[in-house]
């Protein structure tokens, strides 16, 4: 059956079989209906002066449910209980306005049913799904509206019957079965280039407008593909006017939003700058949406800083080249390689390319000096023969041994010219004294030195234990004496708390001990950071996870 005419079917029910027969009674009635309760007459107004008492008519009731409000008409013996009728209908839903008049007349019986009517109205304004309406009449209750389902009726009038065991009235249905309104649904999603796509159900045409307002308000009158069913056919969703408290907030913080309410269930996704954020949206959402049946699934996640791009190119003792560095680009990784690559070919040597430069699609900032670095390849490796070019950010350092004044002048001009300052912090330091390599021996002292020195930290803290100074001491003292030996910091945390959390306590962990280790002169340009995070860690002897906080250490 069409909803068309589902309501059609449902006028014709309600004002065909409740209310005709109110108009025929009061037409019917000789007298005035004066002295109403709300409209109800008080006892004494009516009856015949002297003589024996007329048969008293008997009572009757009719009442619509619509639009928030109950329209009602009928008589009852007695002020009393047209009050208490009255009042029952004004308790089925908070706020609900009843209209029209229960007249109490002393030529009317006083009706034996006036409780079990209150007391069932409760029951239908549940039962009921659309159009709740009854009557009262020739002996018999009229129960009026539509359900959902054959088994939603025979319950609603099996209820009925167990009410009114013993009232007198006859349980009659005019309950129409109708196809059940669609489930209301909502997304907000931002899409593409500065786009936002609305899609859903909506019964509240109300609630689509000022939405589609509220995110032309808070994101710059982006477009809106907006996609939402609305009107008719579509249930009330009781989540509607709450989520528009909600929409401002999440428009302004986060980004690549995408909400989405289905059923019971509010999920938010998308990125926040900090965990205070995170965690005030959703207590904003808890309260907006407080006393009803919808839960609150919060996924937003807290970005990360992007981490500088840096590159290190050495040369060393032996006059081969080595690479190390993190870039955000796959091209601009493989094109400083290869310029080094054929940088050694030219050599001629046999010497091969040591280490690689790091590739995160994601999480390192740009890197617009790429090509710059990529021209200094050549003359760096034909003028040096030790040392180091390294590019941190927007800090550049030449530290290098050349075998005359020219060439290390030269290369000077270079480095200035390919990073101009203020632009670039640079620290230039250009030696034509050849000084010796180191030993075989300090080379074994640093690989034992790295192998063998871990930094620990309690739990939740980002600084080095007590203690820890002597070790970063000696590890600083093995480094000085291999110039241009890079230096990987390793981040770790135990696995328990949060894991993003855990990411970022690691990233300040290295930055400690690598400020520790700047100050007992280590080239901040030669250590680089490596955040690995949560790792396991055993029970130490009963101090769980002891020694998974930690940052090691490991030659680049």
């Amino acid at each position: 059956m069409s909803r068309g005419a589902t309501t059609a079917l449902l006028a014709t029910v309600l004002y065909g079989g409740l209310l005709a027969w109110s108009v025929a009674w009061r037409r019917a009635s000789l007298e005035p209906a004066d002295g109403v309760v709300g409209g109800a007459a008080e006892p004494g107004s009516g009856g015949a002066e002297g003589g024996s008492a007329p048969a008293l008519r008997a009572a009757s009731l009719a009442a619509e449910f619509a639009g928030g409000r109950w329209e009602v008409e009928g008589r009852v013996g007695g002020t009393e209980s047209a009050q208490r009728l009255r009042a029952g209908f004004a308790a089925t839903a908070p706020g609900a306005e009843v209209v029209g008049e229960i007249v109490g007349r002393d030529d009317v019986e006083v009706p034996e049913w006036a409780d079990a009517v209150v007391g069932w109205l409760p029951q239908q304004q549940r039962g009921i799904r659309e159009g709740s309406g009854l009557a009262v009449l020739d002996g018999q209750l009229i129960v009026a509206g539509a359900v959902y389902s054959d088994a939603e009726r025979e319950a609603l009038l099996a209820a009925a019957e167990d009410q009114f065991a013993g009232s007198g009235l006859q349980v009659v249905g005019e309950l129409t079965v109708v196809e059940p309104p669609a489930p209301a649904q909502l997304e907000i999603a931002e899409v593409g280039e500065g786009g936002m796509r609305l899609a859903g159900r909506l019964r509240e045409r109300e609630v689509l407008q000022r939405l589609l307002e509220i995110i032309d308000e808070f994101s710059g009158g982006m477009p809106v593909d907006e996609q939402v069913e609305a009107g008719d056919g579509v249930a009330a969703a009781a989540w509607g006017m709450p989520l528009l408290q909600v929409v401002p907030g999440l428009l302004a913080e986060v980004g690549g939003l995408h909400l989405s309410v289905e059923g019971d269930a509010v999920t938010l996704r998308g990125e926040v700058a900090a965990e205070e954020t995170r965690a005030a949206l959703e207590e904003m959402a808890g309260q907006a949406f407080e006393g009803l049946a919808v839960r609150v699934d919060n996924q937003l996640t807290v970005a990360v800083p992007p981490v500088p791009p840096h590159v290190v190119l050495s040369v060393g003792e032996r006059g081969g080249l080595r690479i190390a560095g993190l870039l955000g680009s796959a091209e601009a990784a493989r094109g400083i390689e290869a310029a080094v690559r054929q940088q050694l070919e030219i050599c001629g040597d046999g010497a091969q390319l040591e280490g690689a430069i790091e590739v995160r699609g994601r999480g390192v900032e740009a890197a617009p000096w790429v090509g710059a670095f990529t021209n200094l390849v050549a003359p760096f490796a034909a003028a040096a023969s030790w040392g180091a070019l390294s590019v941190h950010g927007d800090e550049v350092a030449l530290e290098a041994e050349v075998a005359d004044p020219e060439s290390g002048d030269v290369l000077t001009v270079l480095v200035e010219n390919a990073f101009p300052e203020p632009a670039f912090k640079r620290v230039i330091e250009v030696s034509v004294v050849q000084p010796e390599g180191p030993s075989d021996e300090d080379l074994a002292e640093l690989e034992r030195l790295v192998g063998e020195t871990v930094i620990y930290f309690d739990s939740g803290r980002a600084e080095p234990r007590a203690g820890s100074d002597a070790a970063l001491s000696a590890l600083a003292r093995g480094l000085v004496k291999v110039p241009g030996a890079g230096l990987a910091l390793i981040g770790c945390a135990d696995p328990s708390g949060d894991p993003a959390a855990n990411r970022r306590l690691s990233q300040r962990r290295c930055e400690a001990v690598r400020e520790a280790l700047e100050g007992h002169g280590v080239d901040f340009l030669l250590m680089e950071i490596e955040v690995r995070g949560e790792v396991a860690g055993g029970d130490d002897g009963g101090r769980r996870y002891e020694s998974a906080r930690r940052v090691q250490f490991e030659l680049r």
